[in-house]
C-alpha cells in the first residue's frame, strides 16, 4: 500500500472520529439542556455556600466554613450537614410545571399578591460570597398538586412540586447538628466517665487494646467500652432547651453532673458532654451540655444507666486477649517436672521430655479451656504473701506464647508484650468448683472454673497423638494373623486381591479383609497407659496372644506388628507395636475389627434333587 493512500486512510479515521465525539457533545449537551429546562429553578447544590431562610415565625442562616456548614443565625452552633443537603438537592431537582409570565398574569387580572408572593410562605436565599438569589414560596394552587414558586429577581411564577413545602425547616432547630461527638468512634484513643461515685478512664494501648488506667492498671473490656461509645456516637439531641448561658445547677450540670469526655487524638481534641437532671416535662429525657458551648439540650435518659457502671463491669474478663490461634508454644510445669508443647506450622509436638508428634485434639482442648477462659471473679487481696494464697510456690504454672523462646547469647529473647500469657495456679481449695490463678503479666489474681485443670497434665503420654500408623492400605501385601497355635496369612495376588496362603485355604471374607486394612493402617489408640515399659508381663505383652503383622511394600522384611495382650477390662485391651515403645490400650471394637475371622462362613449346601418319575431323590 502507498504511503499516500495509509495516509488518506489516517486522515479519515482522524475526521470520523472528530466527528462522531461532536456528534456525541452535541447530544449530551441537548440532554442536559433538556433536564435542565425539566427543573423549576437553575440551582447548582454543589456551589452553593450560603443558606437562609425566612418564614413568618423565623429566620434561620447557614454558611459553610471551612468545609463545614455551620449554624449562624439565630445561634451560632454546628449546622446538620445532611438536612442541609438534602434541602439544596430537593430545591435543585425541583420539576417545572406551568409558567405564569407577567403578560399573562395581567390578560388574567391577577398580581402577585393572589398567587401567595405578598406573604410568602417562606423566602429561600442562596448563594456564594459573590452572589445570591431569593426564591419565594407562594401558596399552594386552587386544584392542589402545585405550589407556586418564584425567583424574586425575575416576574414568571413557576408552579412546582408540593414537595418543596418538605424542603422548608419548620424551626431553626431543623437545620441544626443533633450529634454531640463527632469523627469516627474507631480512631477514639481515651474514654474518661466521672460522676458522683467515682472516675473512670480508659485509653488505648498501643496494639489498639483498651486499658483500665484509673481506678486501677488494668485489661478494659474491648466489648464494653466499645458499647459505650456506641451508645455516645448514637445519641443525638432530642431537644434544644437554651441558647445563653444559664444556672447550670437548675438543670443539674453543675459539678455534680455525670461528665464524659471522648477524645481521638485529633486537632479538635476532646469533646466532654454533661448530663444532668430529668427535663420536669418528660422523665424520659435528661438536660445536657458540650463543654464550650452555652447551649442547654436534652438527650435520652437511657444513656446515664449505660454510663453507670463499676470498676469490675469495665475490665476485660477473659484470661488473656490472644486467640487460640496466636499460641504455638505451651509449657506445663508441677514441681520439678515439665512438658513442653510445640507448633511447627499445623503440626503440634511434645519436645519435652520426650519427642514425637502431639494429639492434636489434646492440645485444642487445652488451648480452649486456658486461653479461652473466663474469669469469674477479680480478687484484689490486699495481702500480698502468696503463700498463704497457695502461690509460693505454685501447684502448677502453665505458659502460653506466639512463639516458643529463642537463646540468644546464652539467655533467652525476651517475649514482646502480649505475645505471652504465663498462670499460676494455686493449691487451694476455692467455694463453687474454682481455682485462684494469678495472671504473671497483668500481676493480678483471678478466680476461673476448676474445670480447665481437666484438661492439664504434666504426663507427656497425654498428649500424645492418638494415631500410631498411618499407612497407605494399598501398600500393605501380606496380612499374617496369629493367635496361639493358628496362624492364617493373606496376599495380594497379581490382580491387585487378597488371596489366602498357606494351609486352612477357604474364601476370603472382602469386606472382612477391608475393615482391617482401614483399622489397622489408620490405628488410634484409646490411651496410653506405659513409656519404654520395662515389665510387660504385667500388660501380657512378653507372651502375645495374638500378633498381627502387616508386610510392606519395600525392602525384605519391612513391615509393621501389633502385639496384644490382656484385656483392660471393659476400655478394651492391651497392645503395642513391635519394636517401638509404649503401651496403649485398643477399644473393644477395634480389637474386634483386628483379629475378626477373615475366611468367609461356607454358604448352606443346596438340596439334593429329586428324580420326578420316582419322588426319590436322585443317586
Amino acid at each position: 500500500m502507498k504511503f499516500r493512500t495509509t495516509l488518506y486512510l489516517f486522515i479519515a479515521v482522524l475526521l470520523l472520529g472528530g466527528f462522531i465525539w461532536f456528534v456525541d457533545q452535541r447530544m449530551a449537551s441537548t440532554r442536559e439542556r433538556e433536564e435542565q429546562a425539566r427543573k423549576a429553578m437553575k440551582i447548582a447544590a454543589d456551589r452553593v455556600s450560603y443558606v437562609q431562610v425566612e418564614t413568618t415565625n423565623f429566620v434561620v442562616e447557614c454558611a459553610e466554613e471551612d468545609g463545614k456548614w455551620m449554624l449562624v443565625r439565630p445561634v451560632r452552633d454546628g449546622a446538620d450537614e445532611a438536612a442541609v443537603d438534602r434541602m439544596l438537592s430537593g430545591l435543585q431537582n425541583l420539576s417545572r410545571g406551568e409558567v405564569i409570565t407577567a403578560a399573562e398574569r395581567k390578560a388574567r387580572n391577577l398580581g402577585l399578591a393572589d398567587y401567595g408572593f405578598d406573604t410568602p410562605r417562606a423566602k429561600i436565599t442562596l448563594g456564594d460570597n459573590l452572589r445570591r438569589r431569593s426564591i419565594l414560596v407562594g401558596r399552594t394552587a386552587l386544584l392542589g398538586g402545585s405550589v407556586y414558586i418564584k425567583d424574586e429577581s425575575l416576574d414568571d411564577v413557576i408552579a412546582t412540586d408540593t414537595n418543596v413545602l418538605q424542603f422548608i425547616p419548620q424551626s431553626p432547630s431543623d437545620l441544626r447538628d443533633r450529634v454531640l461527638f463527632h469523627g469516627a468512634r474507631e480512631q477514639v484513643q481515651r474514654l474518661e466517665i466521672r460522676d458522683g461515685s467515682g472516675f473512670f478512664q480508659m485509653a488505648k494501648g498501643d496494639q489498639g487494646q483498651w486499658l483500665l488506667q484509673q481506678p486501677i492498671s488494668a485489661r478494659a473490656a474491648p466489648l464494653v467500652v466499645q458499647m459505650i461509645l456506641n451508645e455516645l456516637f448514637d445519641l443525638r439531641v432530642e431537644q434544644f432547651v437554651a441558647e445563653s448561658k444559664a444556672d447550670l445547677f437548675a438543670y443539674g450540670l453543675d459539678d455534680a453532673a455525670v461528665k464524659v469526655s471522648v477524645a481521638s487524638g485529633g486537632k479538635d481534641g476532646a469533646t466532654e458532654l454533661w448530663l444532668g437532671s430529668a427535663v420536669a416535662t418528660n422523665k424520659d429525657l435528661v438536660y445536657a451540655r458540650v463543654k464550650g458551648s452555652d447551649s442547654i439540650c436534652a438527650v435520652r435518659a437511657g444513656i446515664l444507666a449505660r454510663l453507670a457502671m463499676k470498676t469490675d463491669d469495665l475490665r476485660d474478663r477473659r484470661l488473656t486477649s490472644l486467640s487460640i490461634y496466636d499460641i504455638s508454644y505451651v509449657r506445663l510445669e508441677e514441681g520439678e517436672h515439665a512438658l513442653e508443647l510445640r507448633k511447627d506450622g499445623e503440626t503440634w509436638s511434645v519436645v519435652e521430655p520426650k519427642p514425637w508428634k502431639a494429639d492434636p485434639r489434646r492440645v485444642k482442648d487445652l488451648l480452649v479451656a486456658w486461653i479461652g477462659a473466663g474469669i469469674e471473679t477479680f480478687v484484689d487481696a490486699p495481702a500480698t504473701n502468696m503463700g498463704q494464697l497457695g502461690l509460693a510456690p505454685p501447684v502448677k504454672t502453665l505458659k502460653f506464647a506466639r512463639r516458643p523462646p529463642s537463646a540468644e547469647g546464652g539467655e533467652a529473647a525476651p517475649v514482646p508484650a502480649g505475645d505471652e500469657l504465663t498462670v499460676q495456679v494455686s493449691g487451694l481449695k476455692r467455694d463453687l468448683g474454682r481455682i485462684l490463678v494469678r495472671v504473671e503479666q497483668d500481676n493480678a489474681l483471678y478466680e476461673i472454673i476448676a474445670d480447665a485443670l481437666k484438661n492439664v497434665s504434666i504426663d507427656p503420654l497425654f498428649y500424645r497423638d492418638r494415631e500410631v500408623l498411618d499407612l497407605d492400605p494399598e501398600d500393605v501385601l501380606k496380612i499374617t494373623l496369629t493367635q496361639g497355635d493358628r496362624e492364617f496369612s493373606a496376599a495380594r495376588g497379581a490382580s491387585g486381591e487378597f488371596q489366602a496362603i498357606g494351609g486352612g485355604g477357604g474364601e476370603l471374607d472382602k469386606e472382612a479383609v477391608a475393615d482391617l486394612l482401614m483399622t489397622s493402617c489408620h490405628l488410634v489408640v484409646s490411651e496410653f497407659v506405659e513409656d519404654a515399659p520395662e515389665k510387660l508381663p504385667g500388660y501380657g505383652l512378653n507372651e502375645p496372644r495374638a500378633v498381627l503383622a502387616l508386610g510392606l511394600k519395600g525392602e525384605a522384611g519391612l513391615g509393621k506388628a501389633i502385639l496384644f495382650g490382656n484385656d483392660a477390662g471393659s476400655r478394651g485391651v492391651y497392645a503395642m507395636l513391635r519394636g517401638q515403645d509404649g503401651v496403649f490400650v485398643l477399644s473393644n471394637s477395634v480389637k474386634e475389627k483386628l483379629l475378626q475371622d477373615l475366611v468367609a462362613a461356607p454358604s448352606q449346601s443346596r438340596e439334593a434333587p429329586v428324580d420326578v418319575s420316582t419322588n426319590q431323590p436322585a443317586p
